[in-house]
């Protein structure tokens, strides 16, 4: 079996790269995708993906045979359940414990991405002359109000998101720190939460591209004449 990654360095497809060191140390193989020069608009990637985003996980049978798995939170899920003797998932069945870890992997790529990503688009990506930071304010309220208490209620009292770490943190570990980007999640309890993913090797090896991510998306970026939302 082959793993191969698509992936754009900062962004969200760096959960799916932690967890695969996490699962597999370095052993898959990984294809940038440049965003800013718009190649998730082209072929062969839009061939591949017409949602035009990573990350997008192939995977090569021992068959041979192909086939593609897109969205970040449906990658993990898949990886964490198919290697299960990892043990970074709680085991699939009807228990609380696969309740709260699919609650928190869910919650992370639908009600937190979704705020985190009104904020950018209207800070970082859009022209000027799009831009509403009405619309931004309107998703940081949001997630000081609504979305970090409970994220604090939770690690106020345990290491991980879930207790003890799991690829539900390789998740909700990178929305925290998209959102200390943007001046959120400032307190203490997050530091000290980012701390701990980051003495993890995977971690490290994840993120050591993340250097090379620009906030702004440039005037010129191709990427603007087709963004649509």
């Amino acid at each position: 079996m082959k793993l191969k990654l698509f992936h754009y360095q900062g962004v969200r497809s760096s959960r799916v790269k932690w967890l695969l060191h996490e699962l597999f140390d370095d052993n898959f193989e990984l294809e940038l995708v440049d965003l800013y020069k718009a190649e998730q608009y082209a072929a062969p990637f839009v061939d591949i993906n017409p949602n035009h985003a990573v990350p997008l996980l192939q995977v090569t049978l021992p068959n041979g045979d192909p086939f593609n798995v897109i969205e970040s939170g449906a990658i993990t899920t898949f990886l964490a359940d198919s290697f299960s003797e990892k043990n970074l998932a709680p085991a699939a069945g009807f228990s609380p414990e696969r309740a709260e870890y699919l609650q928190m992997i869910f919650f992370a790529c639908a009600t937190f991405d979704m705020a985190l990503w009104q904020i950018r688009v209207h800070t970082h990506v859009l022209r000027n002359s799009e831009k509403d930071e009405r619309v931004a304010q309107r998703y940081r309220e949001k997630i000081v109000q609504e979305i970090e208490p409970q994220l604090l209620q939770r690690l106020e009292k345990q290491p991980f998101i879930c207790g003890e770490f799991s690829a539900a943190d390789c998740v909700m570990g990178h929305c925290v720190m998209w959102a200390q980007a943007y001046g959120l999640c400032t307190d203490v309890v997050f530091a000290k939460y980012v701390e701990r993913l980051s003495q993890r090797i995977a971690f490290q090896k994840a993120y050591s591209d993340a250097y090379l991510f620009e906030h702004q998306v440039p005037e010129s970026s191709p990427a603007l004449e087709y963004f649509s939302g």
